[in-house]
């Protein structure tokens, strides 16, 4: 096992695909043309940070007749990324391109309003968190690109989970055009994709609005309002020298014919939360995120699981814990085996808490590994104490599934359980990014026994989902700490400490199940 400590400016060079959490951007490289406007010192804003209702969107292009697998799909879109934009929007990339922890700066024009365009320009950028089939990053949200394998076409998606960040865009969004400039970019985008493989792809679109509620508390972000300051900076700074951007790249009379794209029609909005606009009956499922939830909501369990730590609980995310971070990977080749990544992950979550080491269960609802099902974990603690705590699972597609913690767990984090193919070896792997959810377990992380713990149960399991295909299998592990900070703002979470509470609720579950059995 190797463990390395990184930093945010050395992450993006490293093996694993997460790019290393920061508190504020800092622009260590401007490429040639970009606007040092709206990025240094900014901190990232993810869907909950936003103002306005709150999102779901999928664009999807099917490449029928295209010979590109997934993979090299998404190396194309990564080196293409700013030809694929429409011409009003200059995505500039520094030398490392699209990779984890780099900026991408942007500089576009808002609305398509006549009379209205030229005077809502944008210099801002994003942050790229995660590459390495997908790539995601976040501004008042979240988009993953990616592309997967539909019967043997591959599909091309954008998926946007976001919100406005104040309510001067939000009044853009309603009322000026906003909304359908995002659905023109993204199937201008697709459509460009297509373009470059010889299809002429018709892009499908599927919205949905989870929260129609404003956050008026997010308002204040108003005062960070790129379009606004940019407006200003040019206004008083209009010849300053480098402050027009360059040209973008030339296309071709047959490129620009092949992804010429007209704004859709503007959608309608939904007034309740959770309605479906623009969803195609034909397409494909691909990868599925859970809705957002304030509060988890546990549907009825099995009889013996002890069910305690999790009904009502929010959800903690890495940023969101006290301890240090940590990257984990742990990884086991199923040498000799016939079975491909995506039969594999099928098999694991019609069966996973029987992989799991003994003295440990999982009480997952009947609808299994789901999007935005919440199961009940009973673990084997310390000294041989038990711990009740949960997790959501937020994400599943054919070839992996992530599961988010809870409240009071040991973690506050995720993890995701994959496969993929390496040279004709199928591969599963468990990558999770976590840190102690409180004081008492940092404490217990510091000393060891809650980091070997946690090593030897994905060890163990991984060994058994090996054994199941007959196979001995030696695990790999890498371990990274990415942040050694502590964050102290957080020390109240010890309140909710799944393991003392379990530990105080023990005399109470003893009577219930001596009543039980009476």
């Amino acid at each position: 096992m190797s463990e390395e400590k990184l930093t945010p400016e050395s992450h993006a060079a490293a093996a694993d695909a997460w790019a290393a959490p920061v508190a504020a951007l800092s622009i260590d490289e401007m490429p040639a043309g970009a606007t040092d406007l709206n990025l240094a010192g900014r901190a990232l804003a993810n869907p909950l940070d936003g103002f306005g209702p709150l999102w779901q969107r999928t664009y999807r292009v099917r490449l029928a007749g295209a010979t590109a697998t997934p993979e090299q799909v998404i190396a194309a879109w990564k080196a293409n990324f700013a030809r694929f934009q429409p011409p009003e929007n200059r995505f500039l990339a520094t030398a490392d391109g699209v990779a984890p922890g780099e900026l991408l700066f942007i500089d576009s024009v808002l609305t398509q309003t006549p009379g209205i365009r030229q005077m809502t320009p944008m210099a801002s950028g994003v942050l790229v968190m995660y590459a390495d089939a997908t790539v995601g990053f976040p501004v008042a949200g979240w988009n993953t690109f990616s592309a997967y394998d539909d019967d043997g076409v591959t599909v091309a998606q954008v998926q946007v989970l976001d919100r406005t960040s104040d309510p001067i865009y939000e009044f853009g969004y309603r009322f000026m055009g906003g909304e359908t400039k995002q659905d023109g970019t993204w199937t201008h985008v697709l459509r460009a994709l297509a373009a470059h493989f010889g299809v002429s792809g018709e892009v499908m679109m599927q919205k949905t609005c989870i929260d129609d509620r404003l956050q008026w508390r997010n308002a204040r972000n108003a005062w960070y309002n790129a379009s606004i300051r940019t407006f200003f900076h040019r206004l008083t700074h209009p010849f300053q020298a480098g402050s027009q951007p360059p040209p973008m790249p030339a296309r071709s009379a047959a490129q620009a014919r092949s992804v010429a794209v007209a704004p859709p029609p503007a959608a309608a909005r939904s007034s309740t939360a959770g309605a479906v606009e623009s969803s195609p009956p034909s397409a494909p499922a691909g990868g599925v995120w859970a809705k957002p939830v304030q509060r988890l909501d546990v549907k009825p369990l099995a009889a013996e699981a002890i069910n305690l730590n999790v009904q009502g609980k929010s959800l903690t995310g890495p940023l969101k814990g006290f301890g240090q971070m940590w990257q984990k990977t742990f990884s086991v080749r199923l040498t000799g085996v016939d079975v491909t990544p995506a039969e594999l992950v099928r098999m694991w979550k019609a069966n996973f808490p029987s992989f799991w080491p003994s003295g440990n269960r999982f009480f997952g609802s009947l609808e299994g590994i789901a999007p935005g099902e919440v199961a009940v974990l009973n673990l084997s603690g310390p000294g041989g104490a038990m711990i009740s705590t949960g997790v959501l699972v937020i994400y599943a597609d054919d070839e992996s599934f992530s599961f988010m913690t809870p409240q009071g767990h040991v973690f506050a984090g995720m993890i995701t359980f994959s496969a993929h193919d390496d040279e004709g070896v199928t591969v599963a792997n468990i990558q999770m990014l976590i840190r102690a959810s409180d004081p008492l377990f940092e404490a217990g992380c510091r000393i060891g026994i809650v980091h070997r713990m946690e090593d030897q149960f994905w060890h163990g399991t991984l060994r058994n989902l090996a054994a199941y295909y007959g196979l001995q299998g030696q695990v790999v592990q890498r371990t990274t700490l990415v942040d050694p900070r502590m964050q102290w703002s957080e020390a109240g979470a010890v309140w909710h400490n799944a393991a003392v509470r379990t530990t105080l609720y023990a005399p109470v579950n003893a009577a219930k199940s001596l009543l039980r059995r009476a």
